[in-house]
């Protein structure tokens, strides 16, 4: 809840949400204010980033690519609470992606809110700088809110530089008919990238120990800027029944500058003096924009209270990346994707004999993935193709074309039943599935070591099962949950070849508990653990750990 964040010893998203059992944070580039951090639910490691589904205000904000969410761009000030769902349920209402879990950011309106303002200013290690301003105002039917924030901070690291403006504004326009909605949203960060510390055991050389902060890379950087909106309409069509239009868009760009390490790890001897020696440089373009009408149903069934929401989804997203050795030179790939989704979908919860919830629901999702690469050999940096026997393929392959349809199926069954107000049964079985974004598609091929990328990667597929219990007693309050999940083709990037793959078969288990005791309005304390394991169910590798 908003009163958890604000207590919280965290000063970041990120930071608060490490402290969920079963929710790993993984932070880059020092970690400065959560950006470019990968949160992951139930330990996808690597692609976890992929495999957890992050919404605001029950809308996906993560665009197809294998960057993730930028969660420096949420100002913290403008959360209203988190609502974390572990395991693939999500599937059914969200869509692809949601394997691991789904975190729903609910963000603050000025509905029923006094008219106000606030403004809190920090400043702390390694010149970090942040600013947060907040407005509420309502006036009859109309409400507004407005919330910002500005980080800047040096980083712990070398080149470890940090700059983030955020800024987002709310409307409603409530009447007894229902409403109207309007979110605007808009973000700029600047990234210094500091790269790895090295260890070279034949030189006895240890970077970690004798330069933990320096950086081998001293003119890496990182450019993203973002804007959205949404606009929707309401309509109370009878009582219990709520008609939900909306549209909207999020935009994208982003620059990021690569040069040559100052430091040669094999050789243990600095390049003198470091210059900047442009190696690559990437830009990129995402422009989604989607519309998802939806019906919400809280009434009664012939004498049984009844819940439910359907709807429809419609994603479209372009995406332009050229690619070339230096900024302002003619790139040498030049990729375009475009990437569309239809979805339909329905959840119903029917609760019989007052103490027993039964849910069920379904979703059929048809995605259009429609991939070209174009190489210019002109551009500089290009190398021409060329193959070496025993040492693979090298140069610069025009990735092969792809028109591709496909169409996935999530489902969720569910139950809880609560024997008395202390003790409560769960339980669920669902399927889910993650499409490949399109940094893995292009970082993709046939077989590892062939030449060119082919944009083809299958979706991935799990189904899982869960069950647990739910105690309560005066301030106490215990869950404790096992689950099983069984997966076919998980999507894997191999570290070693830098080809995105299809695991064979793969089973992922574990347990979660929470605990909580509140023996005070003044004191509370929160306890969790999660243990998770990953391993082959077939193939060559079957029986080890999934690494």
């Amino acid at each position: 809840t908003a009163e958890d964040i604000a207590q919280a010893p965290e000063q970041t998203l990120t930071g608060i949400l490490s402290r969920e059992p079963g929710v790993q944070v993984s932070d880059l580039f020092g970690g400065v204010n959560g950006a470019r951090s990968t949160v992951d639910i139930r330990g996808f490691g690597g692609t976890g980033a992929n495999n957890t589904l992050v919404l605001i205000d029950g809308r996906r904000i993560d665009l197809p690519d294998g960057q993730g969410v930028d969660w420096g761009s949420i100002p913290l000030n403008s959360i209203q609470r988190i609502e974390i769902t572990r395991g693939n349920s999500g599937g059914v209402l969200y869509g692809d992606g949601a394997v691991g879990g789904v975190i729903n950011i609910v963000t603050k309106t000025g509905v029923a809110a006094p008219t106000g303002a606030r403004i809190e200013v920090a400043h702390g290690s390694f010149d970090q700088y942040e600013g947060r301003a907040s407005i509420t105002a309502s006036n009859g039917p109309h409400a507004l809110a407005l919330f910002g924030n500005a980080i800047k901070s040096d980083g712990y690291r070398d080149n470890n530089k940090y700059s983030q403006l955020n800024a987002v504004g709310d409307y409603r326009y409530t009447q007894e008919w229902g409403s109207f909605y309007l979110n605007a949203s808009a973000s700029e960060q600047i990234i210094d990238f500091p790269g790895v510390r090295s260890v070279n055991p034949w030189k006895n050389f240890n970077q970690l120990v004798t330069d933990r902060a320096g950086t081998d890379t001293p003119y890496d950087y990182g450019k993203q800027q973002q804007t959205s909106g949404t606009a929707g309409v309401t309509f109370n069509l009878l009582p219990g029944y709520e008609l939900i239009i909306d549209g909207g868009f999020r935009a994208r760009d982003q620059q990021a500058g690569f040069f040559e390490r100052c430091f040669d790890t094999f050789r243990a001897v600095y390049t003198v003096p470091c210059i900047p020696v442009p190696q690559s440089y990437v830009e990129s373009s995402f422009v989604t924009t989607s519309v998802t009408p939806r019906l919400r149903v809280d009434s009664d069934l012939f004498g049984i209270p009844w819940k439910g929401i359907a709807g429809i989804d419609n994603f479209r997203t372009a995406y332009e990346s050229p690619r070339g050795e230096y900024a302002g030179a003619a790139p040498i790939h030049r990729y375009d994707l475009t990437q569309t989704m239809l979805a339909g979908y329905g959840l119903t919860t029917l609760t019989f004999f007052s103490n027993l919830d039964v849910s069920v629901g379904g979703r059929v999702q048809r995605t259009r993935f429609i991939a070209s690469d174009k190489v210019d050999p002109g551009a500089p940096g290009y190398s021409a193709p060329a193959c070496f026997p025993g040492f693979g393929c090298f140069g610069d392959y025009q990735a092969i074309p792809l028109d591709q349809t496909l169409t996935n199926r999530a489902f969720h069954l569910g139950f809880e039943y609560r024997f008395n107000p202390n003790i409560t049964l769960f339980g669920r079985m669902a399927q889910s599935f993650r499409v490949p974004n399109v940094d893995e598609r292009v970082g993709s091929r046939p077989v590892p070591g062939a030449p060119a990328s082919n944009f083809q990667l299958k979706p991935q597929r799990s189904q899982d099962r869960e069950a647990g219990v739910r105690l309560a007693f005066g301030p106490i309050w215990l869950q404790w949950s096992v689950y099983d999940m069984y997966l076919v083709d998980e999507i894997y990037f191999n570290a070693i070849t830098y080809v995105n793959i299809n695991l064979d078969p793969t089973r992922r288990y574990g347990s979660e508990g929470i605990a909580k005791l509140r023996p005070s309005d003044n004191v509370s304390v929160k306890a969790g653990v999660a243990y998770t394991r990953s391993v082959f169910r077939e193939g060559q590798f079957g029986g080890n750990d999934v690494p």
